[in-house]
Order: structure tokens, then C-alpha cells, then sequence
């Protein structure tokens, strides 16, 4: 099934962000997420995914201000190992998924990047939608291409 995906995206600080979840006590949901791109076009990508939640391949369309399309599909466990064996490099993960002044976000913490990163990232129902993002929430990003994760998995040691 194809969807819209609109999402904002911004850099933070793995300290701040550990502090906040200790100090806070919030519920959350926690995965480790292995994945790697098996295509590659001109922004147009087709991404595959294993995590304890299942396993997923994904198409992505080009991205248009914060907005694109995606199409994913369930694939058995079986199936994504050996893909993920004809992807060059792959991206290990930490996603953590907080409900935060009534909305979701997800932290992804890159494990295995020449750089220490954590992006926070929040999916909007439009493009126009208000929203407040904590305070410990840093830099914007969402249109800064270097911090998608099919330019990160460049970057991978």
C-alpha cells in the first residue's frame, strides 16, 4: 500500500536525550534495527529492514519539502538475511519511540557511524501541522539530505 510519509527531522544530544527518558520515568518502546539499501536512484530507494518488531522492505520516493512516498511490505525472517548480505554497507540502529507533548517521536541512535549520532525524527499528519518539539531538541534537519539514512549508510565504519 502506498502512503505519504511527512516527517520533520533534528539532531540531539545523546546525553540530553538518556537524561530526559531517566529523569522523566517515560514509557518507551526500544529496538535494534539492522538495515541496508538494496537500491539506489536519484532519490528513489528500496530499503531493507530487521528488527525484533519484523522484518520490512520498503520503497521511498524522492522527498518534496518534508513529504514523500512510501510503500512497505512484511517479508519473512527468512528472506532478509540474505538480502541484507547484497546490501554494501549496513546501518545499525537504536530507536527509541517516546510520546512527547502529544506527539510521537522516534530517537535513533547510529551504532556503527564514523560519527557519534542521534537524530530525532517526527511524523506530521501535513506538512503545515503544528507541533512543539522539547526543548533539548536541537538543529533542524529535515532538509539537510546528509542526515537520511540512505546518505548515513555511507558512512558506516
Amino acid at each position: 500500500m502506498s502512503t505519504k510519509e511527512i516527517e520533520r527531522k533534528y539532531i540531539v544530544d545523546k546525553k540530553d536525550l538518556m537524561l530526559y527518558l531517566r529523569r522523566k520515568k517515560l514509557s518507551h518502546k526500544f529496538d535494534n534495527i539492522i538495515q541496508g539499501y538494496l537500491f539506489n536512484c536519484k532519490g528513489y530507494s528500496l530499503r531493507i529492514r530487521y528488527s525484533s518488531r519484523g522484518s520490512k522492505l520498503t520503497y521511498k520516493s524522492r522527498l518534496r519539502g518534508c513529504t514523500r512516498t512510501e510503500m512497505e511490505c512484511n517479508i519473512p525472517a527468512s528472506v532478509v538475511l540474505p538480502l541484507l548480505c547484497l546490501c554494501r554497507k549496513i546501518i545499525h540502529k537504536s530507536r527509541y519511540t517516546v510520546r512527547l507533548l502529544n506527539e510521537v517521536w522516534q530517537f535513533d541512535i547510529f551504532n556503527n557511524l564514523k560519527r557519534d549520532l542521534v537524530l530525532a525524527e517526527i511524523e506530521i499528519p501535513s506538512e503545515s501541522h503544528q507541533f512543539q518539539k522539547p526543548s533539548w531538541v536541537g538543529e533542524e534537519v529535515t532538509y539537510n539530505l546528509e542526515y537520511y539514512n540512505i546518505n548515513l549508510v555511507k558512512e558506516v565504519l
